[in-house]
């Protein structure tokens, strides 16, 4: 399953939670810290979420982030 806990970036205004999103990755090496740090979900993860769900009020089982 491609959600997951959130975690976000010291260096981006935004937090990820879905392990396909390309700033994901990215982020997930630079300056990553758990949670969303009461940061915006990235526009790309809210994309991919809705894809995966079918539906943005449809629950997910969340994932571990890969470490």
């Amino acid at each position: 399953m491609s959600r997951t806990v959130p975690w976000h970036s010291v260096h981006e205004p935004v937090y990820h939670n879905n392990t396909l999103c390309s700033g994901g990755r990215a982020a997930n090496i630079a300056g990553s810290r758990d949670g969303s740090n009461g940061k915006r979900i990235c526009s790309e993860c809210e994309q991919l979420n809705l894809i995966s769900s079918g539906s943005a009020s449809t629950p997910t089982e969340f994932a571990r982030r890969p470490a």
